[in-house]
Order: C-alpha cells, then sequence, then structure tokens
C-alpha cells in the first residue's frame, strides 16, 4: 500500500448526492451523482464546464484514509487533461458510506458541481462529469470499515451483538443487490 500525505485544503464539500441510472451509460447501472460545492475551487467548475465541448480527459482516482481512523475515507481525484488539477472528496461513513460503496461497485460516479444543481433533478440536463474508478483503487480494508460502522450503527439502535452482524450483514447485501441490479431498457 502506498502511502502519501494528503492535502485537506483541497477537500471539496459534498453538497448533496444521489443516483441516475440510463440505458446508455454504465450499462444502465445505477451511477452516484455527488453535487460538490465548488464556490471556493472555481478550477474544478472550470474543469466541468471544459468537459462539455472535447472528450473526456485523463483522470486518476484513489481512495485513501486516514492512519488509525476509520470514520471518514477519501476519494482522491487527479486531473490530467484539459488541465492538471487535484480534488478530495471526504466521505464521512457515518453520512455518505452508502454512496461510497456504490462508487466502488458501480466503478463510477458523476461530478455535479452546485451550480448545475443541489439536488439531483435539478441537474439532469445540466453540466456534470462521468468520473470512471477502477475497482482497483478500492482500499483493501474498505468492507471490514463499512461493515464495522453498521455493526455500531445496529448496536447504538439497541441490538446485541449477534443481531448487529446479521443485521449489517444484511444491510450491505441489500444494498449491494439494489446498487448492482442490471437495469435493462425496456
Amino acid at each position: 500500500m502506498r502511502h502519501r500525505r494528503i492535502e485537506l485544503s483541497n477537500t471539496v464539500k459534498i453538497v448533496s448526492d444521489g443516483a441516475i441510472a440510463m440505458p446508455e451509460i454504465g450499462d444502465g447501472r445505477l451511477i452516484p451523482v455527488l453535487i460538490l460545492d465548488c464556490d471556493l475551487r472555481r478550477d474544478l467548475y472550470d474543469m466541468v464546464m471544459a468537459h462539455q465541448d472535447m472528450p473526456p480527459g485523463d483522470v486518476t482516482v484513489t481512495w485513501a484514509r486516514k492512519i488509525f481512523s476509520k470514520k471518514s475515507v477519501y476519494l482522491i481525484i487527479e486531473f490530467k487533461k484539459p488541465a492538471i488539477t487535484e480534488a478530495i472528496i471526504e466521505f464521512d461513513i457515518a453520512k455518505y458510506g452508502g454512496t461510497a460503496d456504490l462508487i466502488i461497485n458501480a466503478r463510477a460516479f458523476y461530478f455535479q458541481p452546485k451550480d448545475s444543481g443541489e439536488r439531483v433533478m435539478e441537474g439532469l440536463n445540466k453540466p456534470k462529469i462521468l468520473v470512471e474508478v477502477s475497482y482497483k483503487a478500492k482500499l483493501d480494508d474498505w468492507d471490514s470499515i463499512l461493515n464495522s460502522h453498521l455493526v455500531k450503527r445496529f448496536r447504538k439502535q439497541g441490538a446485541t451483538k449477534k443481531e448487529a452482524v446479521e443485521a449489517a450483514k444484511e444491510h450491505l447485501e441489500g444494498m449491494r443487490r439494489i446498487s448492482l441490479r442490471d437495469r435493462q431498457p425496456s
């Protein structure tokens, strides 16, 4: 595992999230949409606008986390074309763990600046870019991180340890079953 220092000043805040499925993109899979606050990162807004009139550029995506912390994971996006810039998106596991898991399994997400709408429905026909995320970029311990969080959440809701372990397993299986279902055009 490669270690590198993450510059948290490059962090872009998630305003909201959602998902869309279209037959012509990703074989109809459910693909998450991250609506991001680019007010302080106009370079990222400009990147989205630049992609509207040209083919997709080169991008490298990596998942990361702080050592000894399982509270958040980070998605590091390094754009190479049409300009060089980097974005880091923090996923608080309690709030966005399901979205992070959907990105991992969909192997993609839409990057939508909040200028295109603060809800997925508002931005359907507005500028956003599709970013591919290699499954190989997944953190080695991702399943363990998400499962631990789910077990803790069910324990706080009053489940016994055994019930919480089973509920976490069922919840994760259900989430993935819904997100990975083949969606064929009717």
